[in-house]
């Protein structure tokens, strides 16, 4: 298995794209973890067939998206659940730049209720991506190295997503944690139709 490894300097770094359409991604995330000269990585994301930038736009397009962060790998140090929110939210904004849209935790009257991103932190060794977009993860267990997960979901479908390690970061206000969020966030939306565009995706989404 390929790891991407994410540079210090946030912004840095490119993400292998892999398909996983049954796999656990915490199963990968978990062995990349294991490998610290990786440092913090993606291991492997997927926009599934029914995204579209049409729907993106629809869902988030000048208006409140839903952010939803489950796990706190940093609580031992200090870190507050308020605290991690923010500092995804953060290194969201901004990204991926082709639409404008406002993530927040607490939408308002202009979100769409039906999409949301979720992030998920100190991944159970035995998620499923197909549960990430639903409640069965109301709080997440540190699954050793920092394992994570995070969809963009339609209801309970994911309909883009990836999985990796946020490995020797201690912080969210390390640089590389940023750097991870935004090349995430970068993965989970996209410019290009999975339905329409038959170019290589990896080429695509690097």
């Amino acid at each position: 298995m390929t790891c991407t490894r994410l540079e210090a300097t946030a912004g840095r770094g490119k993400a292998l794209a892999r398909r996983a359409i049954t796999a656990a991604i915490a199963m990968a995330a978990a062995a990349c973890a294991g490998q610290s000269m990786y440092g913090p990585a993606i291991s492997y994301n997927y926009v599934d067939s029914p995204y579209s930038p049409g729907e993106v736009g629809y869902a988030a397009g000048g208006r409140d998206l839903e952010i939803v962060v489950r796990g706190n790998p940093f609580a031992a140090r200090g870190v507050s659940d308020a605290a991690l929110d923010d500092a995804v939210i953060d290194a969201m904004d901004d990204q991926p730049g082709w639409f404008v849209t406002n993530y927040t935790t607490t939408p308002g009257e202009t979100a769409r209720g039906l999409y949301r991103v979720v992030w998920l932190f100190g991944v159970p060794a035995n998620t499923s991506i197909y549960a990430i977009c639903t409640d069965r993860y109301g709080a997440a267990v540190d699954a050793g190295g920092g394992s994570m997960m995070a969809a963009f979901c339609r209801g309970d479908k994911p309909l883009s997503y990836l999985g990796g390690t946020l490995a020797d970061i201690e912080t969210p206000d390390d640089r590389r944690f940023t750097g991870l969020v935004r090349i995430a966030t970068r993965q989970l939306f996209p410019h290009f139709d999975p339905n329409k565009d038959d170019r290589d995706k990896n080429d695509l989404l690097n």
